[in-house]
């Protein structure tokens, strides 16, 4: 019995050790969270009335959020792996988006309902591991994950949505993702060792 105790109690030492380390750099997902924020608030406020606009703006955010998740996943304490992947597949997603503007709409809800799909994924694994450390809101990213999940499930079952939810899409993406990177970062100031 003494010896569970004192594993429990390395393991969450361990843990605490990796959160005060990651808290060094709370700064990193907080600007790239404001970022996406205020990117999705110019997608949200504009007209956008052209496939080969959305392309854009969809490129330019998968970029964004790819270059993110790549930044983050050397910092991160553990499913680095996973958190490459992820931002390399947003930065492939996005680069082709540039490379194919004139790609036709209802490839591009598709994209974007797989993109979502994937992101929910990772950040339903991603509150697993903030339960692991100790987080107390790791539940808020799980519910996220799954709402982003049900959406891209949606989104992938009918493509043939209008072009004004396509930038509701695009644009509500980007502001939860900026929402959770800025909370990630937030969260992680909590945990500096002054």
């Amino acid at each position: 019995m003494s010896n569970s105790v004192s594993t429990s109690r390395t393991a969450s030492g361990a843990a605490e050790r990796e959160l005060g380390q990651l808290a060094r750099f709370w700064w990193f997902p907080t600007i790239v969270g404001v970022l996406m924020v205020l990117y999705s608030f110019a997608i949200l406020s504009f007209s956008i009335r052209t496939v080969y606009a959305i392309a854009i703006g969809l490129g330019v955010g998968l970029v964004l959020s790819g270059m993110a998740q790549i930044g983050y996943s050397r910092i991160a304490p553990s499913w680095r792996w996973l958190i490459l992947a992820a931002g390399v597949v947003d930065l492939v997603l996005g680069l082709a988006a540039f490379a194919w503007p004139g790609i036709t709409f209802l490839v591009l809800v598709r994209l974007v309902g797989w993109v979502l799909l994937l992101r929910g994924l990772l950040d339903v694994l991603q509150s697993f591991e903030a339960k692991r450390l100790g987080q107390e809101n790791w539940w808020v990213l799980t519910t996220i994950g799954t709402l982003t999940i049900v959406v891209a499930v949606w989104a992938t079952r009918y493509p043939g949505r209008s072009l004004v939810l396509l930038v509701l899409w695009v644009g509500i993406a980007l502001l939860t993702r900026g929402l959770i990177w800025i909370a990630s970062g937030f969260l992680l100031r909590s945990h500096r060792a002054d």
